[in-house]
C-alpha cells in the first residue's frame, strides 16, 4: 500500500545520517505520495519506494547506541513486508511463506552447525588465547625460552580451532546474519593468530639474551647488534598478531568472545611498546658502550638521607670510561674535592635552571661564578636532564674530564647493584653488605656505626668496592638486570642522561631519563623538599599529599586545593649532630627544608598550620614553582594548604600527572578530581613511588 511506503520512508528520512541518504529517503516518500495521489496500480512504483528505503536503512551506521539502527531498519522493513504480503494473491503468499520457512530452516541448521563447530573449537580457542597472553607476559619479563614455548603451543591450538571453525559444520552459518559475523571473526582470528604466533615462536628462537652478559668488565658489541634483526622481526610479528585480533573484533560478537579479544589486544599493545623500546635500546646501545669512540660518564652517588629535589645529596662521584664495550672506573672521589676545585668556575645553562638555583652556589659569587657549595647542591632540581647538563659543564671546570653523559645512583640503587655483584666486604665492618642491608646501612646505620671523621671514606669504599666487584666478575644478563634495576629506574633511583638527543629520547622511552614530565596542556603535580639544615635527618621525613580539584571541561578551568602533611619522626638525642643537628640553632631533631610545589596552575593562597603566608614564585620547564622554608619539629608535623587555579587545554581530555620524589619513606597520595556537577573525573589513593598519569 502506498501509505505504508510513505510511513517507512519518513522513518528512514528521520534517521538518515547524511544529506544524500536524507534525499534518497525523501525521494522514496515522494514516490509513495505520488502513487497514492494518482491512484496508480503499477506494482513497480511502491516497489521502487521500498528499494530506495532499503538503501537508506542499510547505511544508517550506528544511531544513538549500537544496534538501534539495525532494530529500526529490520522492524520497519518487516512491517512493510507484512503490508505487502497481505495484499498479494494466495498463491504468492504461499510461495512467500515457503521461502520464509526455508530461510528459517536454513537459519536453524546454520545455528546448529555453528554451535557444534564452536563447541569443538572453544577449548582450543580459549587455550590458545591463554597461551598467547602467557607468552606476552613471559616476553615482558624477558623469559625468552618460556615465551617461545607458550607461543608454539598457542600456534598449535589456534590451528586446531581454525580447522573446526572452517570445517563443513560452520559453512551454513556464513549466510545467517549475526552468526555470520561471529563465525567469520573466529575463523579469521584462528587463522591469523595461528600463523603469527608460530612466526613469533620462530623469531624468539633467534634471540639470545645470555650473550649480553658483562664478563670481566667487557660486553660483546657484536652480540648486541645481532639482536636488532630478530627484534625487528618480532615487532613485525606482533603487529601482524595485533592486526589479526583487531580485524576479528566487532560489536556483533558474543560478549565473552569480545572481552577475550579486547584483553588480548590490550596485552599486545603493551608488548608492542616494550618491543619498540627494546629495539631502540639495541640500536643505541653500541654507541653508548663506546663502539663509535670512547665514552666517559660521570656517576653521582646520592643519599636521600639528606634530601635533594632529585632525591638525595651527592656524597661521592666516579668516572666510568667505556671503549668498544670495555668498562673501566677511571676515577673515584668525594664531593668536597669538586667543591674545592670548582670555585670560580662559570656555569652558563640551562637558563631557567640557573635562574631558579644559581644562588645556591652556581652563580652567586662576584661576576656570576660558582662558589664552594655548588657540588653539594648539584642535585637540587627534580629535573635530571637539566641537572646533568650543569654537571657536564661544571665537571671539566672542577678538575675532571669532558663527559658524554651523567648517571645518578642512590642508596637503593647501590643495593640493587649488590644484588647483581653479590655481597661486598668493607674493611672496618664486622658484617658483609648485601642487597638486603646495604641501603639501611648507608641511610641509617653507618651514622651510628662510624660517627667519626673516617665516615666519608667508608661511603667511598662501599661505592668503589661494589662497582669494582661488578666489573671484575660476571654480571647477569639483561633479564636479571631489568628485573633488579628496572623498578629502581622507574622510581628515579637510577637515572641517566647523555648529550645526544636521540639517546635522550631512548632513555625517556624506557623511563630512565628522570625528567620533569611535559604536561602538554594537562594537569599535574610534583612536591619536593631540599634539606636546608644541613643534616642527614630526611630518613625520618614522611609525606601525605592530597589533591582535590574541580575541572570544567567546557572552559578548561581548574580550581584545586593541595594539602601536604610533612611529618618528622626524628629523635632529639641518641644520634650524632650530623644527623639531628643543624646550623641555625634550632632544637636537635628539627628538620628544616626548602619546600616546593610544581604545578601548571597559579597559586592563589597558602597557609601553614592554618596561618596564612606566602611562597616565592619561579618557573622550571612547563611548571610554575612555589617554594618556602618550612621547619618541622622532632616528633611533629606541619600541614601546608595551597590554593591553586588556572586553565587547561579545552580540546583534550583531562589528565593528571603525579611525579613523586624518590625519598626514603614512601609518599602517600590522594587525588580526587571531579566536574562542577560532582561527576568523578579521576581518582587515586595509596602509596606512590613511580610517576603516574591519570586520565578520565
Amino acid at each position: 500500500p502506498w501509505w505504508a511506503g510513505v510511513v517507512v520512508a519518513g522513518i528512514a528520512a528521520a534517521f538518515a545520517p547524511t544529506p544524500l541518504l536524507v534525499a534518497i529517503a525523501v525521494g522514496a516518500l515522494l514516490v509513495g505520495l505520488v502513487a497514492g495521489a494518482s491512484r496508480v496500480t503499477w506494482p513497480w512504483v511502491p516497489a521502487l519506494a521500498a528499494a530506495l528505503v532499503v538503501q537508506v536503512f542499510a547505511r544508517l551506521g550506528t544511531v544513538h547506541t549500537f544496534g538501534i539502527s539495525s532494530a529500526v531498519g529490520v522492524s520497519s522493513m518487516a512491517a512493510l513486508a507484512v503490508c505487502g504480503i497481505g495484499v498479494r494473491t494466495r498463491r504468492q503468499r504461499r510461495w512467500t511463506f515457503g521461502a520464509i520457512g526455508g530461510f528459517v530452516i536454513l537459519t536453524v541448521a546454520g545455528a546448529g552447525g555453528f554451535g557444534l563447530a564452536a563447541q569443538a573449537a572453544r577449548p582450543d580457542l580459549e587455550h590458545g588465547n591463554r597461551q598467547a597472553k602467557n607468552g606476552i607476559s613471559q616476553l615482558a619479563k624477558g623469559d625468552i625460552a618460556a615465551a617461545r614455548a607458550s607461543f608454539q603451543l598457542a600456534a598449535t591450538t589456534f590451528a586446531r580451532a581454525d580447522s573446526d571453525m572452517t570445517g563443513p559444520l560452520s559453512q551454513l552459518a556464513r549466510v545467517v546474519p549475526v552468526l555470520a559475523q561471529n563465525r567469520d571473526a573466529v575463523a579469521d582470528l584462528t587463522s591469523g593468530a595461528s600463523d603469527t604466533t608460530a612466526t613469533i615462536a620462530a623469531v624468539l628462537g633467534n634471540i639470545d639474551l645470555e650473550s649480553l652478559r658483562v664478563v670481566h668488565g667487557r660486553i660483546d658489541i657484536r652480540a648486541i647488534r645481532a639482536l636488532e634483526q630478530p627484534l625487528q622481526q618480532l615487532n613485525a610479528a606482533l603487529d601482524a598478531l595485533d592486526t589479526a585480533v583487531s580485524a576479528a573484533d566487532s560489536r556483533w560478537l558474543a560478549a565473552p568472545l569480545r572481552r577475550r579479544l579486547i584483553s588480548l589486544s590490550d596485552d599486545i599493545d603493551e608488548q608492542k611498546v616494550r618491543g619498540a623500546n627494546a629495539l631502540e635500546a639495541a640500536q643505541k646501545a653500541p654507541a653508548l658502550l663506546g663502539a663509535s669512540g670512547r665514552r666517559v660518564y660521570f656517576i653521582a652517588f646520592t643519599t636521600p638521607a639528606e634530601a635533594r629535589g632529585a632525591g638525595g645529596f651527592m656524597g661521592n662521584f666516579a668516572e666510568l670510561t667505556i671503549t668498544n664495550g670495555r668498562l673501566e672506573m677511571t676515577r673515584f672521589g668525594r664531593t668536597g674535592e669538586l667543591n674545592a676545585a670548582g670555585t670560580g668556575a662559570t656555569v652558563t645553562g640551562p637558563p631557567d635552571w640557573l635562574a631558579r638555583y644559581g644562588r645556591l652556589g652556581f652563580t652567586n659569587q662576584t661576576g656570576g661564578i660558582a662558589g664552594n657549595t655548588a657540588w653539594s647542591n648539584i642535585t637540587v632540581s627534580p629535573d635530571f636532564p637539566a641537572t646533568a647538563q650543569v654537571i657536564s659543564e661544571l665537571y671539566p671546570r672542577s678538575g675532571g674530564r669532558q663527559v658524554d653523559g651523567v648517571i645518578s645512583i642512590d642508596a637503593e640503587g647501590i643495593a640493587g647493584l649488590m644484588e647483581l655483584s653479590g655481597p661486598v666486604i668493607i674493611e672496618g665492618l664486622d658484617h658483609e653488605l648485601n642487597s638486603k642491608n646495604a641501603a639501611d646501612f648507608i641511610l641509617r646505620d653507618q651514622y651510628v656505626t662510624s660517627a667519626d671523621a673516617n665516615r666519608p671514606d667508608l661511603l667511598d669504599e662501599i661505592a668503589r668496592t661494589t662497582v669494582q666487584q661488578l666489573l671484575g666478575g660476571t654480571i647477569p644478563g639483561p633479564v636479571t638486570i631489568g628485573r633488579v634495576l628496572g623498578p629502581l629506574a622507574s622510581q628515579g633511583r637510577i637515572t641517566m642522561w647523555t648529550d645526544q638527543p636521540d639517546e635522550q629520547q631512548m632513555l625517556h622511552s624506557i623511563g630512565m631519563l628522570g625528567e620533569l614530565p611535559a604536561l602538554d596542556g594537562g594537569d599535574g603535580l610534583a612536591v619536593t623538599v631540599n634539606n636546608a639544615a644541613p643534616n642527614k635527618i630526611d630518613v625520618y621525613t614522611g609525606r601525605e599529599i592530597s589533591y582535590n580539584a574541580t575541572h570544567d571541561p567546557a572552559t578548561g578551568a581548574v580550581s584545586a586545593e593541595l594539602k601536604v602533611v610533612l611529618s618528622n619522626s626524628a629523635p632529639t638525642q641518641g644520634l650524632p649532630d650530623l644527623v639531628i643537628g643543624n646550623a641555625f640553632g634550632l632544637p636537635p631533631g628539627t628538620n628544616r627544608m626548602y619546600f616546593s610545589v610544581f604545578t601548571p596552575l597559579q597559586m592563589t593562597a597558602v597557609s601553614v598550620d592554618g596561618v596564612a603566608g606566602g611562597m616565592e614564585s619561579s618557573h622550571e620547564g612547563q611548571w610554575h614553582v612555589y617554594s618556602r622554608i618550612v621547619d618541622v619539629p622532632p616528633d611533629g608535623q606541619r600541614t601546608i594548604i595551597v590554593k591553586l587555579s588556572g586553565y587547561l587545554t579545552v580540546a583534550k581530555a583531562y589528565t593528571f600527572t603525579a611525579r613523586p620524589q624518590p625519598l626514603v619513606l614512601p609518599e602517600n597520595w590522594t587525588v580526587d578530581v571531579h566536574a562542577p556537577t560532582g561527576k568523578p573525573i579521576v581518582a587515586f589513593q595509596g602509596p606512590l613511588a613511580n610517576r603516574r598519569t591519570l586520565s578520565e
